[in-house]
């Protein structure tokens, strides 16, 4: 019978992807007697020789962990035995420090946490052990209270901090290329174009250009305005046609709401969902427009009279029991 323990009894790393390659590496090598060899044809043995070759380049970097090597060097003959390359991170920080204790000195030696792109000694294996070890075991809920208690005195240590710019600092200026497409950019033009003519905001459901400029409407140019960066003459020439700047609010008037009145007048009912022609499209207007306006106050007295006067127009029927139900 196969050995099924192949981890060693100390505590498992944090590593589930890991973990779970290195054991079918093991299973590999207890079916086969021997360790997998490069395949030019691919399949699983090469795959797993490629895996186990770059823990062993990660190994002789010194860049593997170190239970993860036991682990690995549990199975005979996996590592060979290769002269460590000195590390830049071992002469950073005292012997027999933990990587918490050397993540604390960081911090104390430098005043903040280790960079991706700096040069500090031992700043890389930091920034490795703060990414892939801390703020994963911190959002899984995985870090012990004592590790967290000393954790929380890093400021920033869980979440990366957003880079704030400085009010002193000069912006950056746009590039040649930029203002070239900037140049050529002809939209604005085309969407007062657009408004003018047709005295109406571009529709998503238009022809030809005219979902581009209403992406464009929406995306860039009312975002603009909402933010102070539109020159002042554009601002004059967009604010000739209502409701391009600043969208319309939907309000309870024009041609659906007669139909609506009419429809229930001529009736003597609301219209239904399932009703024909028009009846469906009348129906949702009035649930979704109507009725609350009325609620809000903000609908005529006028409209709001000849409404009413229709049971369960402007407000739903209260439902009740037919008399045979009653007398049961």
């Amino acid at each position: 019978m196969k050995d099924e323990r192949i981890m060693p009894s100390h505590e498992l790393p944090d590593n589930d992807a890991w973990i779970a390659r290195f054991k079918a590496f093991k299973s590999w090598v207890d079916e086969h007697g021997a360790l997998p060899k490069s395949n030019p044809e691919g399949g699983p043995e090469d795959t797993l020789r490629t895996w186990l070759d770059r823990q062993c380049t990660d190994i002789q970097n010194s860049s593997l962990a170190p239970r993860l090597e036991a682990i690995l060097r549990s199975v005979p003959g996996a590592v060979p035995r290769l002269a460590r390359r000195k590390s830049a991170a071992s002469s950073a920080f005292p012997p027999g420090n933990g990587r918490l204790d050397n993540l604390e000195l960081f911090f104390q030696q430098h005043g903040r946490l280790p960079r991706y792109s700096g040069t500090a000694p031992g700043e890389e294996s930091m920034y490795k052990y703060l990414n892939d070890t801390v703020r994963v075991r911190y959002r899984r809920d995985e870090l012990p209270p004592e590790m967290l208690e000393r954790l929380n005195k890093i400021p920033g240590v869980f979440t990366a901090r957003k880079i704030k710019r400085r009010e002193d600092s000069v912006p950056r200026q746009p590039t040649e290329r930029a203002l070239r497409i900037k140049a050529g950019d002809t939209r604005m033009a085309d969407l007062i174009a657009f408004c003018t003519e047709h005295g109406r905001l571009p529709s998503a459901t238009g022809g030809g250009t005219e979902p581009s400029l209403y992406n464009y409407l929406r995306r860039v140019v009312r975002p603009s305005f909402k933010s102070g960066t539109l020159d002042a003459e554009t601002v004059k020439r967009l604010s000739a046609v209502d409701g391009l700047l600043v969208p319309r609010r939907r309000g309870v008037s024009g041609d659906q709401l007669a139909e609506l009145v009419d429809f229930c007048t001529r009736n003597s009912r609301k219209p239904r969902s399932a009703g024909p022609d028009d009846e469906p499209a009348l129906y949702e207007y009035l649930r979704r427009v109507v009725r609350p306006a009325y609620a809000a106050g903000t609908l005529d007295e006028v409209t709001a009279k000849r409404l009413a006067a229709v049971d369960g127009v402007l407000t739903t029927r209260a439902w009740t029991a037919p008399s045979s139900a009653k007398a049961a």
